[in-house]
């Protein structure tokens, strides 16, 4: 009889030390950066830290939370995880058929609205887009609209206020510019680097300061030899 409740004994104690194991590694507290509001955490708690998959974590938190750029995981044991987010910020609207899409610098849709909300430049594309083909999350996968707003995202140090963006073609974008600018307009193109067309800018701007030239009509970095017109 003696050897019987044995091995019982041992496969109840075993059972019960699983179980306090599991309880104590069971994820109970998620701490998250202040400004987050992230949704889908109901696939984090209870789950064993140990065995919790950080990875496949992340990219489901991204995939349900369009607005966050970059989800840091930490474990802190036995039961506690902390969240950083990095967001993504908005940078212009981009006008579609039936209302606007709120993009970043990478053409991610943050939002689709009927109505513009912020004051952000709104961009006009030559060709219609569907305000039923883009929902939050998704990328706008069109070279002219990509470097474009890489060219607005770059141009933010150069204290410009671009007002809007027409898209016409992919040799001819026009940026339409604050009155308080330097100049009116703003031409560029796919076909240069968009760091280059920035350093000729710069350039420029930098030139026309030291010259005294308050106001250009326009200026034009589509060329090798970008040119101004006062």
């Amino acid at each position: 009889m003696e050897d019987l409740l044995k091995p019982i004994a041992f496969l109840g104690f075993t059972a019960f030390g699983i179980f306090l194991l599991q309880s104590l590694f069971m994820i109970k507290e998620i701490y998250i950066d202040k400004d987050a509001d992230l949704i889908g955490l109901d696939i984090i708690y209870g789950k064993n830290i140990l065995l919790l998959p950080s990875e496949k974590i992340k990219k489901t938190l991204l995939l349900k939370n369009p607005k966050i750029k970059q989800i840091t995981i930490e474990k802190s044991f036995p039961n506690k995880i902390f969240i950083r987010v990095n967001k993504r910020m908005p940078l212009a609207y981009l006008k579609a058929d039936a209302g606007f899409f709120k993009v970043d610098e990478q053409a991610v849709v943050l939002e689709r609205l009927r109505k513009k909300e912020k004051n952000l430049p709104v961009i006009n594309f030559y060709q219609p887009l569907s305000y039923s083909s883009f929902s939050p999350g998704s990328n706008i996968d069109f070279t002219e609209i990509k470097k474009t707003l890489r060219f607005l995202f770059e141009s933010q140090n150069l204290n410009l206020k671009v007002n809007s963006i027409d898209i016409l073609a992919e040799d001819m974008i026009r940026l339409v510019i604050d009155k308080q600018s330097l100049a009116k307009e703003i031409f560029i193109s796919t076909r240069k680097p968009v760091e280059n067309q920035i350093y000729e800018l710069r350039k420029i701007m930098e030139f026309l300061q030291r010259s005294g030239i308050e106001e250009v009509e326009y200026i034009d970095l589509r060329f090798e030899k970008p040119i101004y017109k006062k």
